[in-house]
């Protein structure tokens, strides 16, 4: 009797375990129908269609990740990064060794910026596939972002070993050896990278970037030179061309390269670039008829109106330099410029306890100018304030000094020859 019922319950279990399989069966055969009757709707573009399908498929199986996985995609074409995002960590949470779910969950993130998110899920396609070479591009430009550019190095070494086609890997790989100084494989890396993709000129600024840090005006104007054949009409270009003939006190060739950018377009930035050069090269007069010009443009701009004053103090037309820069003020308070070109004309008018209120604003607004400094100490100079004048000095000579002929007023003849003035003057000389 024994024997009959152990024989009768494993007939029955057996029964069950077939029906469980048979059920099971089914219920995969209804999940891929669904899956790929989704696909196509999507296919067809019924996005909404497909998103019904894809429900059903994980109402049925919920344990399985694929459904979940193609949810996040369409929520990630659609833009819904953040619930794109729920639906792969869902994918993941139920199958960790899909690599495709974590590409996709890698480009959601990176979208959102999610650096650290990017760089552990390449990790674990790494873990995965030690082959797999893109996780290494994705986890290098993840690295670059967050500025840690040693490993962005190893990742992008990595992958530049097997692929050569891919012009941001070495784009990427070029930053980072600019922003470890390595400016000679900067400039390599720079240079494959236009190669393969020549259409773009801020990609030319940027090797030019690397030039200019490596302090290689020449090369800069050779390479600007060279780039300017190729786009005759960038005005940049020529902007970059200008600034770096003045560097080299190239005056002459700087104005000329200013006269050609305002005959392909003849507008306030061309003609503040022409302003520039005259300035920059000391011939105020040919600079107050460009800026007259400037003015004409736009009758109402603060800083044309500022940048003739500038002009006219050099000229020594202080009364005519007064109006400009009341003018400039009234427009725009907040030009740190102003108020300093102001306290310059203020304290040739002898309106000492003025000037000192308008250097003091434009310090505030801006205190990382050197000029700033300069006339600053100019003024404790008028009221006999040594210390405070020397004390502006030392400040000047650590903040960035635009323009130099500060130095030249006769003011400063009563500490010409000190040492503090000295070792400002002599470095600037």
């Amino acid at each position: 009797m024994t024997f009959i019922i152990i024989v009768i319950l494993i007939f029955v279990a057996f029964v069950v375990l077939l029906n469980r399989a048979g059920n099971k069966k089914e219920t995969i055969r209804k999940y891929n129908m669904y899956i790929l009757k989704g696909t196509e709707y999507l296919n067809s573009g019924n996005v909404e269609k497909a998103f019904e399908l894809y429900d059903k498929a994980i109402y049925i199986y919920p344990e399985h990740f694929y459904a979940y996985s193609l949810k996040g995609q369409l929520y990630y074409n659609n833009r819904d990064f953040a619930v794109s995002l729920d639906e792969f960590d869902k994918a993941i949470e139920l199958c960790d060794s899909d690599v495709d779910t974590y590409y996709f969950r890698i480009l959601c993130n990176l979208t959102l910026k999610n650096h650290n998110n990017v760089i552990n899920d390449c990790t674990k396609i790494l873990e995965l596939n030690y082959f797999n070479i893109d996780a290494y591009y994705l986890r290098g430009k993840s690295y670059f972002e967050i500025d840690d550019f040693e490993n962005a190095l190893s990742d992008m070494n990595t992958y530049l070993n097997s692929v050569n086609t891919n012009e941001f890997a070495y784009y990427i790989r070029a930053m980072c050896f600019f922003h470890i100084n390595k400016y000679n494989l900067a400039l390599k890396d720079m240079e494959k990278f236009i190669d393969l993709n020549p259409s773009n000129i801020s990609y030319y600024m940027r090797k030019i970037s690397i030039y200019s840090k490596s302090k290689l005006t020449k090369d800069v104007l050779k390479l600007l030179y060279d780039y300017i054949k190729i786009h005759p009409n960038e005005i940049l270009l020529y902007i970059m061309i200008v600034n770096n003939h003045i560097l080299l006190k190239e005056y002459d060739k700087a104005i000329s390269i200013a006269e050609k950018a305002i005959a392909i377009n003849d507008n306030i930035r061309t003609n503040s670039l022409l302003w520039g050069a005259y300035v920059e090269s000391s011939d105020f007069n040919s600079a107050l008829i460009v800026s007259n010009k400037i003015i004409s443009f736009d009758i109402n701009s603060n800083v044309a109106l500022n940048n003739r004053a500038f002009v006219l103090i050099r000229l020594n037309k202080y009364e005519e330099a007064l109006e400009d820069i009341t003018k400039s003020i009234e427009i725009d308070s907040t030009l740190a410029e102003a108020y300093k070109n102001y306290a310059h004309i203020l304290y040739k008018l002898g309106n000492i306890p003025l000037a000192r209120e308008n250097i003091e604003k434009a310090i505030e607004i801006d205190p990382d100018n050197g000029d700033f400094y300069i006339v600053s100490a100019a003024i404790n100079l008028y009221e006999d304030n040594l210390d405070e004048c020397f004390n502006n000095l030392n400040i000047a000579k650590e903040k960035l000094i635009c323009y130099y002929d500060y130095l030249d007023d006769c003011i400063f003849d009563k500490i010409r020859d000190n040492s503090v003035f000295l070792d400002l003057y002599n470095e600037v000389h």
